[in-house]
């Protein structure tokens, strides 16, 4: 089924979940002194009946700065004229919005990501960039303006899920994958042996894809190999996380590792071994 945005934007709370912790996340990033902005997409009505569903009345004292019909990802290259909003209709003014700065309490329409670091004096590097879309609001703020950024992906709660129950299925997924490559590791493989192994491993992955969605599979992997989804989230999402309010967790200084990546022949090589002449 497909819902209109004025659906949503006339009944909110029939479509959208409310997070209990929102606004003591937000609070908690305005107490230590950061900045806070919100740019969207939607135009200045939408985003109004929304975030006051999500946050009460007075939702805009909790940003700093608030950017409307944003354009993403054009607003990360050329982006659009910056005007400014009438909040009483919803319109944009007709003249280009010409000030030095951004004042808190406006809500502006348009521009692009150079302007608005010029105008909040904020740098690439400076900015966590929070987003659920990963081309519009992580690759393209990542790789042309060197935004940090930390992806939301609320399927990630029931991913894991999966990964965690079905722990049996992976584990003999591993093991059939392994007796592959040893059964063709041989000059004289038997190759209907292999068909078979295969055909058998192809199941294995059909039944864990149908644990993940019936449908769809899981949105990270497809057997042994990541989607192109997960590969992008890789290689441009410094954090991800099912929600934002998760970092309510963690000191503001936390500083976030990832596991070291191993490449093929490093992860089948042992680094004690002595003999890697055939290699």
């Amino acid at each position: 089924a497909v819902v209109s945005t004025q659906s949503t934007g006339t009944h909110p709370e029939m479509f959208i979940n409310k997070n209990a912790l929102l606004a003591k996340f937000l609070d908690y990033l305005r107490e230590n002194d950061k900045k806070v902005f919100m740019l969207t997409n939607s135009p200045y009505t939408f985003t109004n009946t929304v975030m006051k569903h999500l946050l009460g009345n007075g939702w805009q004292d909790y940003f700093d700065y608030v950017v409307v019909k944003a354009c993403k990802p054009a607003f990360f290259a050329q982006g659009t004229p910056l005007r400014l909003i009438n909040q009483s209709t919803g319109a944009a003014n007709i003249g280009l919005y010409r000030n030095p700065a951004m004042v808190k309490g406006e809500i502006y329409s348009g521009g692009n990501c150079d302007l608005f670091c010029q105008m909040t004096g904020a740098e690439g590097p400076d900015i966590l960039y929070f987003g659920d879309h990963i081309y519009g609001d992580v690759v393209r703020s990542k790789k042309t303006n060197g935004w940090k950024t930390f992806l939301v992906v609320p399927e990630l709660r029931h991913e894991l899920e999966v990964w965690t129950s079905e722990h049996v299925l992976f584990e003999e997924h591993h093991n059939l994958e392994k007796r592959l490559g040893e059964l063709q590791a041989h000059a004289c493989s038997d190759y209907c042996a292999i068909r078979k192994l295969d055909k058998q491993r192809k199941m294995v992955v059909d039944e864990i894809d149908s644990k993940y969605n019936p449908c769809f599979g899981s949105m990270f992997r497809k057997g042994g190999r990541l989607s192109s989804f997960a590969n992008q989230m890789d290689r441009y999402a410094d954090v991800y996380s099912s929600s934002v309010t998760n970092l309510l967790n963690y000191s503001l200084k936390h500083q976030f590792w990832s596991p070291p990546k191993l490449l093929p022949h490093e992860s089948t090589v042992a680094q004690d071994h002595e003999d890697v002449t055939s290699q």
